[in-house]
């Protein structure tokens, strides 16, 4: 996953938004999913996945102040995280992760593209209302930032287990 010529093939994030939305019973809400991976240095396991939680107060506070803007990079300081950030609408409406694949946008947003990648950690989050994502870049991002808690206990949907569908 590590290699850029197969980040493409499937679109992960759209895959992991699915799974909290089809795979955890109950859904996680549209505006708190917050989808994250880590950077490829400080992994355990050295396998790129995507983690799935909620967003943490203080980033909500941050997303609230940003600028629905495409073309915009904006920036913010969260905690010990200084992040890249830009604002990619939706390709459907109403479907978060549709739009421009979040690896792409972490690419063009860090100062040195691709040799940055390993050693910066990705956040991806529903904007208010829904109508896209940002995509948050920071240097050593870890997963910890987001909350694994949901308000409910929680299981698994098991007719969706295996069926994830596939969306190029």
């Amino acid at each position: 996953m590590e290699d850029s010529h197969h980040r493409t093939h499937v679109n992960y994030w759209r895959q992991a938004y699915l799974s909290s939305q089809k795979l955890v019973i109950p859904p996680y809400a549209v505006q708190s999913v917050a989808l994250a991976i880590q950077p490829a240095v400080t992994r355990g396991q050295h396998q790129l996945h995507i983690h799935i939680g909620t967003l943490k107060s203080e980033y909500i506070e941050v997303i609230r102040t940003l600028k629905m803007d495409p073309l915009l990079m904006q920036t913010a300081q969260v905690g010990d995280y200084q992040f890249y950030i830009r604002y990619a609408p939706n390709q459907v409406s109403g479907e978060p992760y549709t739009g421009e694949n979040p690896f792409n946008v972490a690419v063009a947003l860090l100062p040195n593209g691709e040799k940055d990648m390993a050693s910066h950690g990705i956040l991806a989050a529903t904007s208010p209302g829904g109508e896209g994502i940002y995509v948050m870049v920071a240097s050593g991002f870890d997963r910890s930032e987001l909350n694994y808690i949901q308000e409910k206990p929680c299981s698994f949907n098991n007719v969706y287990i295996g069926r994830l569908e596939k969306n190029n």
